[in-house]
């Protein structure tokens, strides 16, 4: 495990030369393109995502690319999460939405064009 944190660190830790040229790779393996918009940034999947929505007989299974939009005032958007935070320190980037949904890039920074980053206090469950 430390063997891995290392080479993330080598390989992901320092920051891209813009934000289109960024791949982040989240805690869970899944790999996402980083744009830049007017609002701020959006990360993408680069390949589609599968969730499992609800509970027990009434769940069903949604799938497609994973978007995720981050506003220049620390907040998110997902269009099945809803409303959430995010920060941005040299552990990573962490995004949270209601319900504990967490999505989180360990060892990657935002592009330095992003401006400050937002704090742990922005959290909607600070760890």
């Amino acid at each position: 495990m430390r063997l891995l944190a290392v080479v993330l660190i080598a390989v992901l830790g320092s920051s891209p030369a813009s934000a289109e040229d960024a791949i982040f790779v989240s805690r869970k393996g899944h790999q996402y393109s980083l744009s830049t918009v007017e609002e701020g940034l959006v990360l993408t999947s680069l390949y589609p995502a599968a969730w499992i929505l609800g509970k027990g007989i009434n769940s069903n299974i949604e799938t497609g690319i994973d978007k995720i939009h981050l506003g220049r005032g620390c907040d998110a958007a997902h269009d099945l999460w809803g409303n959430g935070r995010w920060r941005a320190d040299a552990d990573g980037l962490v995004i949270e939405f209601p319900k504990r949904r967490r999505t989180e890039f360990p060892f990657q920074l935002l592009p330095p064009e992003f401006g400050p980053a937002c704090t742990v206090s922005g959290l909607l469950h600070p760890a």
